[in-house]
């Protein structure tokens, strides 16, 4: 193996590009022979992105994608360079790299005598999007090089790919190298060894949580922001741990930096952005943090990509910050209290489990929403973009097997543990139409921040006006909304 492999402590070093460098080839050709020579095309791995396919070019007009691959696959050879196109590279010490064509339907054996010795392995490809006529194709996203019908079987043999990684690597470490995401060509949920690179969206984001660890590169430089997202380690475990950058820093305002308050949100696991201003304030009282920034006309409160104009300067946070908080906690500890029951049996009974503002996962699609007014619970399904409400038992005949027989096999509990599923008051026709609480559950997640990480990202009273008089905590959301 070549030593520009490996550095001096044992790390990999290579660049991973994920695609859409120009539609025009010849840009493109002298983007990776310019890179190559300044650091190898050795180190390079790189996939196609949408816009290369187009394929735009007075000299070159090759009609379909064998040929606009195969043209690509010839330049990447000339530099050097490893194209991956739904391929699996392996490299292991003292042996160099082995890339296998997932086209070719390999033998799983093989794949697992490869890894058994490997310090890195990257699946990789272009991707595509199994919804092609509304998103991919459809939209001509490919120029005229792919149809519709071209595209949904590229992805499913992508799809098909992924499954065979999942089956032959397991737990195992793995890169997924792709330039349009995961969710477009595939119904596989993340593995939480493995990491997920990808471009496309035009959104630069770094998530690392117990469930996925996800970095993408978006493409963001016409937006005046360009950063590389992260620098992945050889050690590819679910190593995550969240924690607070700034746990220890004294009560006080103070001036951070952009990439400060990004990384703040990124260590704790969440997706964040910001490019308004290099300079962002936060502040600090008794632990919880609120950031902010001002632009030419006022003062913004942030909530990680998101801002909302307020009255008030930093000092007034400052100062009203305890009494606020200790009122917001008296009106949302017993709510969460109970969602987290609720997270905990669904989890019992083989459910996801996972809270997400006033929902309750049970799988992909089947969620359970607890009213914050009302405490009424309501099954529902996440479909199309829109909550809708369906009855319990109807919903358990079409959710996932399994968590359908732990169901069925723990039904009299489901009923002892959340009775209020079996009511008929949640039918109630203001609260029929789950989509349009969206507002209520952005609330709550906002909410759920400060429960969980102690972060301020909304004002919603008016902390010196607020009354003495005790408020039930199933009352919060026609108190907040005065």
């Amino acid at each position: 193996m070549s030593e520009e492999y490996i550095s001096a402590n044992g790390d990999i070093k290579l660049l991973l590009i994920v695609g859409d460098v120009s539609k025009r080839p010849e840009l493109v050709c002298t983007f990776y022979r310019t890179l190559s020579e300044k650091i190898g095309g050795e180190n390079i791995v790189a996939t196609l992105g949408n816009h290369e396919l187009m394929f735009t070019s007075p000299d070159h007009k090759p009609d379909s994608y064998n040929q606009v691959v195969s043209w690509y696959r010839t330049m990447f050879n000339e530099f050097g360079i490893t194209l991956l196109e739904n391929s699996f590279m392996v490299i292991r010490p003292g042996i160099g790299i082995s890339v296998i064509d997932m086209m070719r339907d390999p033998d799983s054996s093989h794949i697992s005598d490869l890894v058994r010795d490997s310090v890195l392995n990257i699946f990789g490809g272009m991707g595509y999007d199994i919804n092609s006529f509304f998103y991919g194709a459809g939209k001509k996203l490919y120029g005229d090089t792919l149809t519709c019908s071209q595209e949904i079987e590229l992805a499913k043999k992508m799809d098909t790919s992924i499954k065979l990684m999942r089956n032959t690597i397991g737990d195992g470490p793995l890169i997924v190298l792709t330039h349009i995401p995961l969710e477009s060509w595939s119904y596989e949920l993340p593995n939480s060894h493995w990491v997920y690179i990808h471009g496309h969206d035009h959104v630069n984001r770094r998530i690392e949580t117990e469930e996925s660890r996800v970095f993408a590169d978006g493409q963001t430089i016409k937006y005046k922001e360009c950063y590389l997202s992260t620098a992945v380690s050889t050690e590819l475990g679910p190593s995550f741990e969240p924690r607070d950058i700034f746990a220890d820093t004294p009560d006080g305002i103070r001036e951070i930096s952009r990439w400060e308050y990004v990384d703040f949100f990124h260590n704790l696991g969440l997706d964040a952005k910001f490019s308004l201003a290099d300079k962002v304030t936060m502040i600090v009282r008794e632990g919880y943090k609120m950031f902010m920034f001002r632009n030419r006309r006022s003062w913004n409160i942030l909530n990680k990509g998101s801002r909302s104009r307020t009255p008030h300067t930093p000092e007034y946070f400052y100062e009203n910050l305890p009494e606020y908080i200790s009122i917001l906690i008296e009106h949302i500890s017993d709510y969460f209290t109970e969602l987290d029951e609720i997270s905990k049996f669904i989890m019992m009974v083989g459910g996801d489990g996972r809270t997400d503002g006033c929902l309750v996962w049970v799988d992909e699609m089947f969620r359970v929403c607890l009213y914050p007014d009302s405490r009424m619970i309501a099954p529902c399904y996440y479909s199309h973009g829109l909550y809708e409400c369906a009855d319990m038992r109807e919903l358990m005949n079409q959710v996932h097997p399994d968590i359908r027989r732990a169901y069925l096999d723990n039904e009299k509990e489901w009923s002892v543990r959340m009775p209020k599923m079996y009511d008929d008051c949640w039918r109630d026709n203001r609260y029929h139409n789950v989509h349009k609480m969206t507002s209520t559950f952005n609330k709550y997640r906002r909410y759920r921040m400060m429960w969980r990480w102690k972060v301020i990202s909304e004002w919603d009273l008016d902390t010196t006006k607020l009354s003495d008089e005790p408020v039930r905590s199933d009352s919060i959301l026609s108190k907040l909304n005065k």
